[in-house]
């Protein structure tokens, strides 16, 4: 009723039932090609908001199957997501993110046999994180994941997402993680940005206006990763960027962007466009 005359939050009038397992639900693009969705059932429960790679291969035996990387949550309650309240007006991010009732983002692994519509197996992929300050690897949870865009249906290598590691919560992100999906466990670096500063999800740039064409695996980092720092201890809010091949040396240009203005959640880019 609150919601229906508009005094009360959506998120508030479905829920998520843990103990029951979620599937994957696969649609076809195209329905001339005669394909039906499949739903690919797995054994646990996870909710997702954020899929990283997805492609198709061949098993020796030739049978199909589609590998999809994805950020899981194994618990999760709806209602003051990234610890805003809407009724009450409070604002607590760390306190949401901490609090019990939202798992922190992990990297999973699906594979699915597309013949016979089942889930072969549900993964949970360490990310172990070098950090580029010289000290000891740390897992870093995190979320918003990116890819090289010319490769959305093929296998990716390098994914790029925003991370936190806090002993407190690990919301909001205060680092940007260069993670290699092809290595066990999953390595990867992260850039810590400055205290009292957080930054939005990142993107991937192709090096050249539009990207070009695809050039091989080799080049699948020939770019630069770009994310929105937001300093509250100076007022400002800079755009950062990194060269991708060489993300471990840290950004290499700051470009100021004013005064400090609300948090980017999200990212696009249009090439060549200027306002």
């Amino acid at each position: 009723g609150k919601f229906l005359v508009g005094i009360g939050g959506g998120v508030k009038v479905f829920g998520l039932d843990v103990e029951q397992p979620a599937s994957l639900l696969l649609i076809p693009r195209h329905a001339a090609a005669g394909l039906s969705p499949i739903e690919a059932k797995a054994r646990t429960f996870y909710n997702i908001f954020h899929f990283c790679s997805c492609h198709e291969r061949r098993t020796p035996t030739g049978a199909r199957e589609l590998v999809v990387a994805a950020v899981s949550f194994d618990d999760y309650t709806f209602g003051g997501e990234m610890g805003f309240d809407a009724e009450r007006a409070d604002f607590d991010p760390i306190g949401w993110s901490g609090g019990g009732d939202v798992s922190a983002p992990a990297l999973d692994e699906f594979i699915v046999d597309l013949d016979s519509g089942e889930m072969r197996s549900r993964e949970r992929l360490p990310v172990l994180c070098e950090r580029t300050d010289g000290q000891p690897p740390i897992a870093v949870p995190f979320d918003m994941p990116t890819i090289h865009p010319l490769l959305d249906g093929r296998e990716a290598r390098f994914c790029y997402a925003a991370g936190a590691a806090r002993i407190e919560g690990w919301f909001p992100f205060n680092s940007i993680v260069k993670a290699d999906l092809l290595s066990r466990p999953v390595g990867a670096h992260v850039w810590f940005a400055p205290e009292h500063s957080m930054v939005s999800e990142p993107l991937f740039l192709p090096r050249g206006s539009g990207g070009g064409e695809w050039r091989g695996a080799e080049h699948e980092d020939d770019g630069f990763v770009v994310t929105v720092l937001h300093d509250a201890q100076h007022g400002r809010c800079e755009l950062i960027v990194f060269d991708a091949a060489r993300f471990d040396e840290g950004p290499f240009a700051a470009i100021d962007m004013g005064e400090l203005y609300p948090w980017d959640v999200h990212a696009s880019w249009l090439a060549g466009v200027s306002f």
